[in-house]
């Protein structure tokens, strides 16, 4: 079972290399690693280029949902975990994930715990985010790929969709994942925007 880590990123010079390195030091390293860059203006592609371990991949479209799929259409592994570029694994991570599903096969995602970088009390938290998740790839030919109607809202939209139609998954109660935590994220700056897409996630869900 071949795993393609999956990494997305826009104007993230400070977080990428923290990011990367998470990857690289994995008790059990991904066959492939992909970076889908979003025209990014501050350095970041520049040093992706000289990183010779993985395969840079220039956004055409726009937004979150687009770059994963892109990654998700350019992945030749089986599985495919997901990675923000201000998130960071453990490193066993990928092993635990690798050994649970090659244990049963029927299963279709794994996710784990999260703690979140900002909090001094180290809470942890069901990793519900796709940095959190090794999916076998088979499920978005089942499912299909993440909604780029949703601005900022994509991968809830996503989970929310998959599991009700039956998704199958399993969490590993233990903290593999940081999340980045800060003033840049996505939901913060476009605060207003995510809740009134996930209000309307919500009706949608619930006129099916």
């Amino acid at each position: 079972m071949r795993i393609s880590a999956l990494l997305i990123c826009r104007n993230a010079r400070s977080f990428i290399e923290t990011c990367l390195n998470s990857v690289r030091r994995q008790t059990h390293p991904p066959d492939e690693i992909l970076v889908v860059d979003g025209n990014s203006q501050d350095g970041t592609l520049e040093w992706l280029h000289q990183q010779p371990d993985i395969r840079v991949i220039s956004q055409l479209g726009h937004g979150i949902a687009n770059a994963r799929n892109t990654g998700i259409l350019a992945a030749s592994g089986d599985c495919i975990a997901f990675l923000d570029a201000d998130d960071s694994w453990e490193p066993e991570k990928l092993a635990r994930q690798y050994g649970l599903m090659s244990q049963n096969p029927n299963l279709q995602a794994v996710t784990t715990l999260l703690t979140k970088s900002n909090d001094p009390d180290q809470a942890e938290w069901v990793a519900m985010t796709p940095s959190g998740f090794l999916v076998n790839r088979t499920v978005f030919d089942q499912f299909g790929l993440f909604n780029e109607e949703w601005v900022v809202a994509s991968d809830h939209e996503w989970f929310i969709r998959t599991i009700r139609q039956g998704l199958t998954y399993e969490v590993i109660p233990v903290n593999l994942v940081l999340k980045g935590i800060h003033d840049q994220n996505l939901s913060i700056i476009k605060r207003k925007r995510y809740r009134s897409e996930m209000m309307a996630i919500m009706r949608q869900q619930q006129s099916l």
